[in-house]
């Protein structure tokens, strides 16, 4: 007797699943959630002239996994050979390039904005510029600071121990 219960039990719960499948009620998907990446892209104060530098902005790092699709630039004079990556530590002061881009010029005067961009970021990652000729909007104190490394290190699998500076910020900043 109790195996025809349980053979009936069995058989009401598949019932359900049936109905439910043709009724079309799934699970509800997660919500994606937007990812942002470094400073706000605005008019500051000061000039950073680190020319032939690759900085990275040590603020608001990703806050989400997966890709970077859109850069915000506002440069203080024109930027020529612009690229910029994404930066992740592997050891106190020591940063590696996990994805990067050439942007190429980029004209001053007001926020620029590059769009269709596939840089992939996991949480806690930095977003990173080198340029070699113009000048990024900056503020110098504030904020929680930048890396800085002599030469383009806006290249996959790139490593190196960078020089740090407490308190500035670019002009730089991601979204996806």
């Amino acid at each position: 007797m109790s195996e025809k219960k349980a053979g009936i039990g069995i058989g009401v719960i598949a019932l359900i699943v049936l109905i439910l499948i043709a009724l079309g009620i799934k699970k509800k998907p997660p919500e994606e959630v937007a990812i942002d990446i470094g400073s706000n892209a605005i008019d500051r104060a000061e000039v950073d002239a680190s020319t032939h530098d690759t900085v990275i902005n040590k603020d608001n790092p990703a806050n989400a996994n997966g890709f970077i699709t859109s850069v915000e630039i506002w440069a203080h004079a024109d930027l020529t050979n612009c690229k910029v990556g994404i930066f992740y530590l592997t050891d106190t002061n020591k940063l590696k390039c996990r994805s990067a881009t050439t942007i190429g010029s980029v004209i001053a005067g007001a926020k620029r904005i590059f769009s269709g961009l596939s840089l992939e970021v996991r949480v806690g990652d930095y977003l990173g510029i080198f340029w070699d000729y113009g000048s990024m909007e900056r503020d110098t104190s504030g904020y929680l600071g930048n890396y800085s490394y002599p030469g383009d290190m806006c290249f996959v699998g790139s490593e190196n121990s960078y020089d740090f500076e407490a308190g500035p910020t670019l002009s730089l900043y991601g979204s996806g």
